[in-house]
């Protein structure tokens, strides 16, 4: 994993911004989670999620994997995927 990491090309900051904006300017409904653990990342995950239009969520947790934490994540997931089931079907 850390040969992989490595490797890894991150897009501009120009690319991530117009995916971004794509995704607010279609309504594609978007959510952000952090763990809490670092104010960086909370600042990461507010600014994707306004320059998305979607919402940030913090489920706290001591590392990069608060879906491991409690059930608050898939229950976070569920409710988003039931909101965004009926748009689908009627497209």
């Amino acid at each position: 994993m850390g040969e992989a990491v490595r490797r890894v090309v991150l897009p501009k900051k120009e690319v991530l911004e117009q995916q971004l904006t794509a995704l607010r300017e279609r309504g594609t409904p978007l959510l952000v989670v952090t763990g809490g653990w670092s104010p960086a990342f909370s600042v990461v995950g507010d600014t994707v999620a306004a320059l998305g239009g979607g919402r940030h969520v913090v489920i706290r947790s001591p590392h990069h994997f608060p879906h491991l934490i409690s059930d608050e994540f898939n229950a976070l997931f569920v409710k988003l995927a039931e909101q965004v089931t009926p748009a689908c079907s009627s497209a």
